[in-house]
Order: structure tokens, then sequence, then C-alpha cells
């Protein structure tokens, strides 16, 4: 689910960009996904707003230094991917994060892997 938004458009030896990734975060969307019928539209509809969550999770920083802890919250919780963040909700963190952010000349891990999802959901190639 992550390949295409993900895969770097010129590979050097790592084919996607993972500043945002973690084992465990990761996990928690499958650990999402795992109870739901495939072919269902719940199961669609839930993997299809987990991209939109992966970020906003990044940009809340849902996942800082809660590891094994934070997977087993999400697994016993009722995280409902089946409803999309809000537009509203979403530029209320993006603000937040950039005003948190420290300026400086080089692109961190994180930012480039924002780049790459933004030019995969928004350019045409």
């Amino acid at each position: 689910m992550f390949e295409t938004l993900l895969r770097r458009f010129k590979s050097t030896g790592n084919d996607y960009e993972n500043g945002l990734s973690s084992t465990f975060k990761t996990l928690s969307y499958f650990a999402a996904l795992w109870d739901l019928d495939p072919s269902s539209e719940e199961y669609t509809t839930a993997l299809s707003n987990i991209k939109a969550a992966y970020v906003y999770d990044a940009i809340t920083s849902a996942w800082s230094s809660h590891g094994d802890q934070r997977l087993m919250e999400y697994c016993n919780s009722s995280r409902d991917y089946g409803t999309r963040i809000s537009e509203e909700q979403f530029d209320q963190a993006f603000d937040q994060w950039i005003a948190d952010q420290t300026p400086g000349i080089n692109f961190g891990k994180d930012i480039k892997c924002l780049i790459t999802i933004n030019m995969k959901l928004y350019m045409s190639f």
C-alpha cells in the first residue's frame, strides 16, 4: 500500500523514503486491517485513509518514542481508519508542525519523505 506513495523517483540504493516510518508504526496500520475482509468496502476505505493517517500521525508526533507500547494501544483501541481525517484537522496539524520546525539549509529525512509523498500525489509523470 505504501509502495506507490514512498517509492523514490530516482533510487540510489534504498528505493523508498522512510523518513516518517518506524517498524511499529507501519505494523499498526496492518493490524488495523487484520480483521477486515479484503473484498469489503470497509477494507478499501480503511486502506485509502491509512495513507493520510501515515502522514497525519507523523506530523502530530503520534509515534514519538513509544515503540511496542504504542502499537498495543493502537491494536487495543478503536482507531477508526474508516473515517477520513478532515481537511481542517490536517491543516491545523500541519500548521503546528511547520511552526515547530527549526529553519535550516538541509532537508531532514522527514522533509524528504513529505516531498516524495507530495510529488506522488500531485504530480503526474
